[in-house]
């Protein structure tokens, strides 16, 4: 598996397991979902869990911006970007998509349960 191949498949794995068994998922589990023979691969790859779940947040709101920003464009220039129902659309549409373009269906499970877990959450 070529790099960039391995690291998107550690990517996808972590999103899943993550959504699925929480935060704490043993690193290894992860690394055997993205089909890594070396068990080490997420710390390899991204040296933390942390950095793992950065790189996660980051590949899908860096897609959700770009399409966002692409909407926007084509508002300016039919005239309706200020117009209420084409703002909704401009934030609520690229999730959506996402949703629907590869069957990614464990994003919003896997950021609840990072927005939740106590490495999010500031001390009371």
């Amino acid at each position: 598996m070529h790099t960039d191949d391995s690291r998107s498949a550690l990517l996808d794995a972590g999103e899943r397991l993550i959504a699925e068994r929480g935060v704490e998922v043993p690193l290894r589990d992860i690394a055997a979902a993205a089909g890594q023979r070396n068990n080490s691969a997420v710390h390899y790859y991204f040296d933390s869990r942390t950095e793992l779940i950065e790189a996660i947040v980051d590949r899908r709101m860096n897609w959700l911006e770009q399409r966002r920003m692409e909407l926007l464009a084509a508002h300016e220039t039919d005239g309706t970007a200020h117009d209420l129902r084409a703002l909704v659309a401009m934030l609520a549409d690229p999730i959506l998509e996402l949703l629907d373009r590869s069957g990614v269906s464990h994003y919003g499970r896997f950021l609840e349960v990072v927005r939740t877990h106590s490495m999010t959450t500031a001390a009371d």
